[in-house]
């Protein structure tokens, strides 16, 4: 598996992405993770996969969260859109910490659109 992200960055910066498992609409357990990855800035966007650690992982049919992390952020966040706009929810963690096994609470403001994506192999 693979993880990706279209994204554009004004300043050089690090990224990681994460798969959890949902628990009532929410984050709940880590399954799978990428590596801390350098990444360029660049003014056009670009598609970003990053492989997954480890041994193969094994991924039922459900409902997941994709998550991403950047160094320069101390947040991890995942979006959903509902009636009031566009929702970020993310935990406030060290910028060079690992994503949790347990996604735990979450805070939340309104923001921009998330295009994250999973690629199976």
């Amino acid at each position: 598996y693979a993880l990706g992200n279209y994204l554009r960055l004004a300043d050089s910066d690090s990224m990681r992405l994460a798969v959890y498992t949902s628990a009532a609409g929410v984050p709940s357990t880590l399954v799978a993770y990428t590596a801390l990855t350098s990444l360029a800035s660049e003014s056009a966007g670009s598609f970003v996969e990053l492989d997954v650690v480890g041994a193969p992982v094994s991924i039922s049919a459900g409902t997941y969260f994709i998550c991403e992390k950047f160094s320069g952020t101390t947040y991890m966040g995942y979006t959903t859109s509902g009636a009031s706009g566009n929702t970020i929810y993310y935990n406030s963690l060290s910028s060079s910490s690992a994503f949790p096994a347990s996604w735990g609470s979450a805070s939340t403001f309104t923001g921009q659109y998330l295009n994250l994506y999973m690629v199976v192999r």
